[in-house]
Protein backbone atom coordinates (compact mmCIF):
# COMPACT_ATOMS: atom_id res chain seq x y z
CA UNK A 1 0.00 0.00 0.00
CA UNK A 2 1.43 3.42 -0.91
CA UNK A 3 1.36 6.32 1.53
CA UNK A 4 -1.43 8.76 0.86
CA UNK A 5 -2.16 12.22 2.17
CA UNK A 6 -5.16 14.44 2.55
CA UNK A 7 -4.66 18.20 2.71
CA UNK A 8 -6.76 19.81 5.43
CA UNK A 9 -6.35 23.61 5.72
CA UNK A 10 -2.68 24.27 6.56
CA UNK A 11 -1.66 20.79 7.59
CA UNK A 12 -1.28 17.36 6.16
CA UNK A 13 -2.69 14.05 7.31
CA UNK A 14 -0.50 11.14 6.24
CA UNK A 15 -1.12 7.42 6.22
CA UNK A 16 2.02 5.46 7.01
CA UNK A 17 1.91 2.06 5.28
CA UNK A 18 1.84 -0.56 8.06
CA UNK A 19 -0.33 -3.49 9.02
CA UNK A 20 -1.73 -3.37 12.55
CA UNK A 21 -4.91 -4.61 14.21
CA UNK A 22 -5.63 -1.23 15.83
CA UNK A 23 -4.45 1.96 14.07
CA UNK A 24 -2.37 4.36 16.12
CA UNK A 25 -2.47 8.08 15.45
CA UNK A 26 -0.30 11.04 16.41
CA UNK A 27 0.10 14.75 15.84
CA UNK A 28 3.58 15.78 14.64
CA UNK A 29 5.49 19.07 14.72
CA UNK A 30 9.03 19.91 13.63
CA UNK A 31 10.32 22.58 16.01
CA UNK A 32 13.20 24.95 15.25
CA UNK A 33 14.53 27.76 17.47
CA UNK A 34 13.17 30.37 15.04
CA UNK A 35 9.67 28.91 15.23
CA UNK A 36 9.55 27.86 18.90
CA UNK A 37 7.69 31.01 19.96
CA UNK A 38 4.71 29.96 17.80
CA UNK A 39 4.64 26.42 19.19
CA UNK A 40 3.06 27.36 22.52
CA UNK A 41 0.01 28.99 20.90
CA UNK A 42 -0.28 26.36 18.18
CA UNK A 43 -0.18 23.45 20.65
CA UNK A 44 -2.67 25.11 22.97
CA UNK A 45 -5.11 25.73 20.09
CA UNK A 46 -4.61 22.18 18.79
CA UNK A 47 -5.56 20.77 22.19
CA UNK A 48 -8.47 23.17 22.74
CA UNK A 49 -10.05 22.69 19.32
CA UNK A 50 -9.13 19.11 18.48
CA UNK A 51 -7.02 16.99 20.76
CA UNK A 52 -8.91 17.52 24.03
CA UNK A 53 -11.51 15.11 22.67
CA UNK A 54 -8.98 12.39 21.81
CA UNK A 55 -5.67 13.07 23.56
CA UNK A 56 -3.60 11.67 20.72
CA UNK A 57 0.13 11.73 21.49
CA UNK A 58 1.97 14.70 20.04
CA UNK A 59 5.48 14.19 18.67
CA UNK A 60 7.72 17.25 18.82
CA UNK A 61 10.72 16.68 16.57
CA UNK A 62 13.78 18.90 16.99
CA UNK A 63 17.50 18.91 16.28
CA UNK A 64 20.50 20.03 18.32
CA UNK A 65 19.91 23.69 17.46
CA UNK A 66 16.91 23.69 19.85
CA UNK A 67 18.82 22.25 22.83
CA UNK A 68 19.82 25.65 24.33
CA UNK A 69 16.14 26.69 24.26
CA UNK A 70 14.52 23.39 25.26
CA UNK A 71 14.26 23.94 29.03
CA UNK A 72 12.64 27.37 28.69
CA UNK A 73 10.27 26.09 25.98
CA UNK A 74 9.17 23.19 28.18
CA UNK A 75 8.65 25.61 31.09
CA UNK A 76 6.44 27.85 28.92
CA UNK A 77 4.43 24.84 27.75
CA UNK A 78 4.03 23.57 31.33
CA UNK A 79 2.60 26.96 32.33
CA UNK A 80 0.10 27.07 29.44
CA UNK A 81 -1.02 23.48 28.80
CA UNK A 82 -3.15 21.36 31.07
CA UNK A 83 -1.08 18.60 32.76
CA UNK A 84 -2.62 15.76 30.72
CA UNK A 85 -1.89 17.67 27.53
CA UNK A 86 1.72 18.32 28.52
CA UNK A 87 2.17 14.64 29.40
CA UNK A 88 0.99 13.62 25.91
CA UNK A 89 3.97 15.46 24.37
CA UNK A 90 6.83 13.27 23.17
CA UNK A 91 10.11 15.10 22.48
CA UNK A 92 12.20 13.41 19.77
CA UNK A 93 15.67 14.63 18.84
CA UNK A 94 16.53 13.99 15.21
CA UNK A 95 20.13 13.78 14.00
CA UNK A 96 21.12 15.81 10.97
CA UNK A 97 22.95 13.80 8.33
CA UNK A 98 24.00 14.96 4.91
CA UNK A 99 23.29 12.60 2.00
CA UNK A 100 26.24 10.41 0.96
CA UNK A 101 28.86 12.37 -0.97
CA UNK A 102 27.65 15.79 0.20
CA UNK A 103 29.59 17.78 2.75
CA UNK A 104 27.51 20.08 4.95
CA UNK A 105 30.04 22.94 4.72
CA UNK A 106 29.88 22.90 0.90
CA UNK A 107 26.12 23.22 0.90
CA UNK A 108 26.13 25.86 3.65
CA UNK A 109 28.53 28.08 1.68
CA UNK A 110 26.34 28.03 -1.44
CA UNK A 111 22.85 28.08 0.09
CA UNK A 112 23.37 29.94 3.35
CA UNK A 113 19.94 31.60 3.19
CA UNK A 114 17.87 28.40 2.88
CA UNK A 115 20.09 25.70 4.26
CA UNK A 116 19.99 23.80 6.51
CA UNK A 117 16.58 24.68 7.97
CA UNK A 118 14.38 24.59 4.87
CA UNK A 119 16.23 21.74 3.18
CA UNK A 120 16.20 19.64 6.33
CA UNK A 121 12.53 20.32 6.91
CA UNK A 122 11.64 19.16 3.39
CA UNK A 123 13.75 16.01 3.71
CA UNK A 124 12.33 15.28 7.15
CA UNK A 125 8.64 15.50 6.20
CA UNK A 126 9.00 13.62 2.90
CA UNK A 127 11.27 10.83 4.06
CA UNK A 128 13.01 11.18 7.42
CA UNK A 129 9.90 10.89 9.58
CA UNK A 130 9.08 7.50 8.08
CA UNK A 131 12.39 5.99 9.20
CA UNK A 132 12.47 7.02 12.86
CA UNK A 133 11.86 4.58 15.70
CA UNK A 134 9.52 7.13 17.30
CA UNK A 135 7.08 6.85 14.38
CA UNK A 136 7.13 3.10 13.83
CA UNK A 137 4.17 2.53 16.19
CA UNK A 138 1.91 4.97 14.32
CA UNK A 139 -0.26 4.36 11.28
CA UNK A 140 -1.28 8.00 10.78
CA UNK A 141 0.13 11.36 11.69
CA UNK A 142 -1.29 14.83 11.47
CA UNK A 143 1.55 17.12 10.41
CA UNK A 144 1.28 20.63 11.80
CA UNK A 145 3.60 23.59 11.44
CA UNK A 146 4.34 25.66 14.52
CA UNK A 147 2.43 28.52 12.92
CA UNK A 148 -0.67 26.36 12.27
CA UNK A 149 -3.45 27.87 14.35
CA UNK A 150 -6.82 26.18 14.75
CA UNK A 151 -9.70 28.58 15.42
CA UNK A 152 -12.69 26.29 15.95
CA UNK A 153 -13.59 22.71 16.81
CA UNK A 154 -13.09 20.02 14.21
CA UNK A 155 -16.50 18.69 13.14
CA UNK A 156 -14.98 15.24 12.56
CA UNK A 157 -11.87 13.41 13.71
CA UNK A 158 -9.69 13.17 10.56
CA UNK A 159 -7.91 10.10 11.90
CA UNK A 160 -11.17 8.22 12.41
CA UNK A 161 -12.38 9.36 8.99
CA UNK A 162 -9.28 7.93 7.30
CA UNK A 163 -9.57 4.70 9.29
CA UNK A 164 -13.26 4.35 8.42
CA UNK A 165 -12.58 4.98 4.71
CA UNK A 166 -9.56 2.62 4.86
CA UNK A 167 -7.05 5.16 3.58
Amino acid sequence: MAACGVVLAFFLLISIPQARASPCCTIAYLVSPKEAHNLVDSLNRTFVYFNRHHLYPTLLFYDATLLPHLASLKARLTAVLQPAWFQSLMWVEIPWKAPPGIRRQDVMSKFRRWFPNYSLMIEFWFSGILHLNATKSFDYYLRLDTDSMLHSDFPVDPFQLMIRKEY
